[in-house]
């Protein structure tokens, strides 16, 4: 199996994620269309970590990717109206500035990742905020903090609504279902085409001694006699 999807693949898994979260949005917001109000921030998020997660990488550097997900949960959280929330507003104020203060480190750690990376890629200090980049700058973190901000302060009046809808984040953050069933699509087209290519003709029931092995047919037809079968 390959590594990595193919763009097409990708495209396709990023259109279906796109729909359904809209789909989603309609339904809990009642709007058509995005208002680019609190209420969106969580869809903006979420479309944005799928192009990251799904058409950047594996191209990109992980500091790369980093940089570009943490300028944009920066723009996000600081633009972020909060101020007319009638409940949790001091704590998710907190959480807004918490989540800025981490974007601002992540970004710090990978300029300086990349610029010691490529002075000396075995540097310690180039491998050390290397890996912490590709630890704490992946999307689904630095997105993470402006979904549950938008999630808890926009629809606080419904609280099914809200926990539905940090369930759905973290399904498609951490689950990933769109992507792990194309994957498992993939290795299923695959496995059908080396089972047509290379087919068997039977399997090994068991070794018994000095080495003689037994073999169950599928098909006494498809053995002939006086060939060797590997």
């Amino acid at each position: 199996m390959k590594k990595y999807q193919s763009l097409k693949e990708r495209s396709t898994t990023l259109f279906i994620n796109t729909a359904f979260a809209y789909v989603v949005f309609i339904v809990v917001s009642g709007k058509l269309l995005p208002t680019g109000g609190i209420e969106t921030i969580w869809l903006f998020s979420a479309v944005s970590f799928w192009f990251l997660s799904l058409l950047s990488a594996p191209w990109f550097l992980p500091p790369r990717d980093a940089i570009i997900s943490a300028v944009g949960a920066l723009l996000v959280l600081t633009t972020m109206d909060i101020s007319g929330i009638s409940q949790f507003g001091a704590a998710l104020e907190t959480m807004r500035w918490v989540f800025v203060v981490f974007s601002l480190i992540v970004i710090c750690l990978a300029v300086i990742a990349l610029f010691t990376h490529d002075n000396d890629g075995r540097a310690p200090l180039a491998s050390f905020t290397f890996r912490l980049t590709g630890i704490f700058g992946r999307g689904e973190i630095l997105f993470s903090g402006p979904a549950v901000v938008s999630i808890t302060a926009a629809y606080q009046t419904s609280f099914p609504v809200m926990a539905w809808l940090l369930l759905y984040w973290i399904l498609i953050t951490v689950g990933r279902p769109i992507e792990r069933i194309a994957t498992a699509w993939r290795q299923f087209r695959e496995d059908t085409g080396a089972t047509s290519d290379q087919p068997t003709i039977g399997v090994i029931d068991r070794i018994d001694h000095p080495n003689i092995v037994r073999v169950k047919l599928s098909s006494a037809r498809a053995w002939k006699t006086n060939q060797l079968f590997t």
